[in-house]
């Protein structure tokens, strides 16, 4: 049993230089089961029901999305449905795909000449990913979202003509219009109708989202919010001198470890940076979990031997293996916050102790 030794949030000078990876990872030992039981996931939120998957030796598959209504078997913001059957036996490492019930957060209306993209999430969104593509018709006509621009502000709105216009037309659901432009190109005017189209989808990274009829005039769906919405705000390390894990300690928020990177000073050369979150990082190791993205009570261990115990109780997804004289945390360690941007460091692992360190994440 070790005691804890210190909690640490401090501000010091980031030092970085050309990336490089641990040496000598050694992955999880195999698990020898061939198949598994596949839980029950309804009424359960994306991070839980991946935490519940990956504990079965299970991965998310696709996520899906359907608009909740009164009729729904499961609350909004939860999984309605699932690809496979409860109680199904699958090949350990099998994919299950969900359709979650959202509430729409986002609209567009039109008319044969304006369309008008309605941000209600209530937070800015990237425009990267999201697509308009006419479903029939004799030519198609499809418009990506990021020829407006990289993000679409909270409760704004963008708006596009497919005539020459001189000034934004108002819409009574849109507060501020945060740009507009006219295009002549009719193969991006999937909403007019004019290549005989009668309906067009909205997608989001290759997820459908919606199935608009252009005769209806308005279409409303849901898109997934900003980056930090529904995630932890802060990164935590339990370690001691042999092991160490990075740990989402959440109840049922996403810990994003994307460009989460720590700078090991105790190797030789000092000053090479590690991302926590790439699976490159690792090896591309074939995994049910996800290096991007812990689920909630999940964990990656680094451990400088087999015999090491784990600093705390979590559902670990990796262990990677290092020498001593490798570890990161055997000299303290920088942490590049992806949220404030600031450099932040840990101390050193203090022999005989638990050490602690809460960061911004």
């Amino acid at each position: 049993m070790f005691r804890v030794g210190m909690i640490f949030v401090l501000l010091l000078v980031f030092a970085g230089t050309a990336a490089a990876t641990v040496p000598d990872l050694t992955p999880n030992p195999p698990n020898q089961t061939e198949t598994v039981v596949v839980p029950d996931l309804t009424g359960l939120t994306e991070p839980i029901a991946t935490a519940v998957l990956n504990r079965s030796g299970l991965a998310l598959g696709r996520v899906g999305v359907e608009l909740w209504n009164a009729s729904s078997t499961a609350a909004i913001n939860t999984i309605g449905s699932q690809s496979v059957a409860p109680g199904s036996e699958v090949e350990i490492g099998s994919a299950v795909d969900v359709i979650i019930l959202r509430q729409p957060n986002a609209l567009v209306i039109f008319d044969d000449n304006d369309l008008t993209l309605v941000n209600n999430t209530g937070v800015d969104i990237s425009l990267e990913g999201i697509r308009f593509t006419s479903l029939d018709g004799n030519t198609p006509a499809t418009f990506l979202a990021s020829e407006w621009g990289d993000t679409l502000r909270a409760n704004q709105c963008m708006q596009m003509w497919s005539v020459q216009r001189g000034s934004p037309k108002g819409v009574p659901e849109c507060n501020l219009i945060q740009r507009n432009r006219s295009i002549l190109d009719r193969s991006m005017h999937f909403w007019t109708g004019s290549n005989g189209a009668t309906q067009f989808s909205v997608s989001q990274n290759a997820d459908q989202r919606a199935v608009c009829n252009i005769a209806a005039g308005r279409c409303e769906f849901y898109l997934d919010g900003g980056d930090n919405v529904g995630n932890v705000p802060f990164i935590y390390f339990a370690y001691t001198t042999d092991a160490l894990i990075v740990m989402n300690r959440s109840e049922d928020l996403w810990l994003r470890m994307g460009r989460l990177t720590v700078t090991n000073k105790h190797a030789s050369p000092q000053g090479i940076p590690f991302e926590l979150g790439q699976a490159s990082s690792y090896g591309d190791p074939e995994i049910v979990g996800r290096f991007n993205r812990l689920a909630p009570q999940q964990c990656i261990l680094f451990t400088t031997g087999p015999e090491a115990e784990l600093p705390e109780e979590c559902d670990v997804i990796y262990t990677a293996t290092v020498s001593p004289e490798t570890n990161f945390w055997g000299a303290a360690f920088d942490v590049d916050s992806m949220t404030d941007e600031l450099p932040h460091s840990c101390p050193a692992a203090t022999p005989n102790r638990l050490t602690i360190c809460i960061m911004p994440r």
